[in-house]
């Protein structure tokens, strides 16, 4: 239960994706006493157990549909809730997405800064280990010229 939770987490800090750079590297970091054939094999469980899930949503909404399509109808035609359900489920499921382009957008943005920030400090250290190489050189001559 605790490694379930454990991976249900980490998934999530990937943002839900299975195939993110890492996510089994760190699941592995994170629960060294299971193999990597049995996250290899909890990761395809949890997709199935998915896609099930949401075959079982579109198969009940569809089941309401036809349950309300044989029923009389006196008032005028509304959504059913199930069909509200599946809207709103595709409505929040678009709105995460976006929000995940988004947040890999400015994940992206923040990584170049911080590579041009690092390739920047590195040229700067390097100008200062010359610089500091070239005044040794110069004193051991200076002393030896004594």
């Amino acid at each position: 239960q605790d490694d379930h939770e454990t991976f249900l987490r980490t998934l999530r800090r990937h943002g839900a994706r299975y195939d993110a750079a890492g996510f089994l590297d760190e699941v592995q970091r994170q629960l060294p006493h299971l193999g990597h054939e049995a996250l290899v094999g909890h990761v395809a469980w949890l997709r199935r157990h998915e896609q099930r899930k949401e075959e079982q949503r579109r198969l009940v909404a569809e089941w309401r549909g036809r349950q309300a399509a044989a029923a009389p109808s006196c008032v005028a035609e509304q959504p059913s809730p199930a069909q509200r359900e599946v809207e709103a489920e595709r409505r929040r499921t678009q709105e995460r997405l976006q929000r995940e382009g988004a947040s890999q957008a400015e994940k992206k943005r923040l990584l170049a800064e911080w590579k041009e920030q690092r390739a920047a400090l590195a040229a700067q250290k390097a100008a200062k280990d010359s610089r500091q190489a070239e005044a040794r050189k110069a004193q051991e001559a200076a002393a030896r010229e004594q």
